[in-house]
């Protein structure tokens, strides 16, 4: 049972009661592996996100309980937090954070070009947050990045022999930037996997430290968008 078969079955419609706690409401969004209810904690009376898996491969469901452990064990203002999770009386693992009023942030990227005030304010936001976290081992960096494009995300990766310098592309949409190894570079599944190829717009130089060259990256991001709204 997936997508819409999973939000008609009797545990998971408009009004179904889980774990004799969170009563569910309108369906907020879905995606590759499930759907994200509104839903009320009868305990404290608040509006919660239940994030009900769909997707039935071994993969999904270990992925699914990977990021219900991780979530749980954090606790930062700048960090969702997780309320409970279980498991639907036909069998559907499901994960209980608090709602967010709010669109996310690529979204947001879709149609605003942010200044540089609130770039800033973005990152030390995230940077508050990202101490708390657990690194997540992407297994599948091309598999990624076709889930960026899908939501409309370009890539664009950095690479010193490009014929094309990071100036020549167009910045100013949802993008992410992405830095190979210092040593090597990417991996050949990378780079044809991207949107792009650019190098640096400064002068031929051996090498970058890979924060640097992110940092001179991020910088040409901000001058596009600067350039953009003047």
């Amino acid at each position: 049972m997936k997508g819409p078969e999973a939000e008609r079955s009797s545990s998971l419609r408009y009004g179904a009661l889980l774990g004799g706690r969170f009563e569910l409401r309108e369906v907020a969004g879905a995606g590759a592996m499930g759907i994200v209810h509104r839903a009320i904690d009868r305990d404290t009376g608040l509006a919660v996100a239940v994030k009900v898996l769909s997707a039935e491969g071994a993969s999904d469901l270990a992925r699914f309980e990977r990021e219900a452990r991780v979530l749980a064990e954090l606790s930062h203002p700048h960090i969702v937090r997780y309320v409970g999770r279980g498991v639907s009386s036909d069998d559907r693992p499901y994960l209980v954070l608090e709602w967010l009023e709010g669109e996310t942030l690529a979204s947001r990227l879709g149609h605003v070009v942010p200044t540089i005030e609130e770039t800033v304010a973005l990152a030390r936001v995230l940077a508050g947050a990202i101490e708390h976290a657990r690194l997540v081992r992407v297994r599948s960096l091309p598999s990624l990045f076709t889930g960026l494009h899908e939501r409309g995300l370009s890539t664009v990766l950095l690479e010193g022999s490009s014929e094309q310098t990071l100036e020549s592309v167009d910045l100013r949409g949802p993008v992410a930037i992405i830095v190979g190894a210092e040593d090597r570079g990417a991996k050949p599944a990378v780079r044809r996997a991207v949107t792009a190829k650019a190098r640096l717009p400064i002068a031929v130089i051996d090498s970058l430290n890979a924060s640097v060259a992110a940092a001179v990256a991020l910088y040409e991001v901000g001058r596009q968008r600067r350039a953009a709204i003047q």
